[in-house]
């Protein structure tokens, strides 16, 4: 399809309506659901409510477009009924040009690399309004723009399936644990339990001060590396300081989150696959080294994990130090039978490899279609 010509500032395409400030004392348990920027980048984050009088310019329904200007940006289209929008969040209003509302949220998502350049803020990175509505995106007839839309669509829709591909195989694999295992809590089948300081080693890592970063130093693996189990390498921070050798990670170790601001996120963990190079990880990370992984691994992700060492939904511990680690009972089956479990989960791991390498693939794609239209 040829690009035609033509350009729109945002600002003239549609109204943008920011969120009502809500406060603590606001959040409740019942109510409208209200719309943080962490609802909008990790649908599983919990909500908090609001059962009192707003006005109507803040009610989100299905199928709004929600932009999040302010720290994590990003542009989505809402699909989880009605609900509250809170501040640091534009709803688009279509109420001035003629417009496809998928065809703008594609549009500002092909510039928000360049917004995120322009962004102000030490603490708190953020869009100002003013360079918001001034940005230009290209405006073609509404015939083209659905066309485009279309064939947007089609590739993000094959995204989507794979990204739940990779949910349908972790859910094989917790299955295949409870299957051959049984429940790790209840040891229903009977294996002997131990401590888990005599079948691993726990390691905190890395203390390093804001002058050791720099942009050709060592990698050091944090908390935003864990994504979805896996090691991700899309933000990382490179270090000159000195690295004991302990203080690298190796194949096969597991990396824990052991604090962070949000209980929720403490205890996610990855295993440490092949790595393009030497890295080390953070002062709020652990490294988990034991002849027993995948075994560890599986069971550390576990809902049963959280909850033994009190990581409930109404927990405030935002940490996991190295002694609850070692104290950790864990119900241990024979090594031959974590042999077998290990082969039957490797296959799942190659499968779910293999699905990522194909998300990127259709990812590229995606990249240079919107770059051809939008850039």
């Amino acid at each position: 399809m040829e690009k035609t010509s033509g350009k729109i500032r945002l600002g003239d395409a549609a109204s943008f309506i920011n969120g009502f400030a809500f406060k603590p004392d606001h959040w409740g348990d019942v109510g409208r659901p209200i719309i943080r920027i962490q609802n909008l980048n990790n649908t599983e984050a919990e909500f908090n409510y609001y059962d009192g009088p707003i006005p109507e310019k803040y009610i989100v329904r299905d199928g709004d477009i929600l932009i999040s200007w302010s720290a994590s940006l990003g542009a989505y289209e809402w699909n989880r009924g009605e609900a509250l929008l809170n501040q640091h969040i534009f709803k688009v209003v279509f109420d001035k040009a003629p417009i496809n509302k998928h065809y703008l949220r594609y549009a500002v998502l092909s510039k928000l690399s360049d917004m995120e350049k322009d962004a102000h803020g030490a603490t708190m990175r953020h869009i100002v309004k003013k360079d918001f509505d001034n940005t230009l995106i290209p405006y073609p007839s509404i015939d083209e723009q659905v066309d485009i839309v279309s064939e947007l669509d089609l590739l993000t829709g094959i995204i989507e399936k794979k990204q739940q591909q990779l949910k349908d195989l972790d859910s094989l694999s917790r299955s295949l644990f409870y299957e051959m295992f049984g429940d790790p809590i209840k040891n229903d089948k009977g294996w002997p339990v131990v401590l888990l300081e005599s079948i691993a080693s726990c390691r905190i890592g890395l203390t390093y001060k804001p002058e050791n970063v720099c942009e050709d130093g060592t990698i050091v693996l944090r908390s935003s590396n864990i994504q979805g189990n896996e090691i991700s390498l899309d933000d990382i921070v490179r270090v000159n300081c000195g690295i004991r050798e302990q203080q690298f990670v190796q194949r096969g170790d597991i990396l824990m989150c052991s604090r962070n601001g949000s209980f929720k996120l403490v205890g996610k963990v990855a295993t440490i696959g092949d790595l393009p190079e030497k890295m080390s990880y953070g002062a709020f990370m652990t490294v988990i080294r034991s002849q027993y992984n995948p075994y560890l691994f599986e069971f550390f992700k576990l809902p049963a994990f959280r909850t033994q060492l009190g990581l409930a939904k109404t927990a405030t511990i935002n940490q996991i130090t190295v002694k609850m680690l070692a104290n950790t009972k864990i119900a241990l089956p024979p090594k031959e039978l974590q042999d077998s479990y290990a082969t039957k989960i490797c296959k799942i791991y190659e499968q779910k490899a293999a699905i990522h390498r194909s998300i990127d693939d259709c990812q590229k794609l995606l990249d240079s279609r919107m770059a051809y239209y939008f850039n």
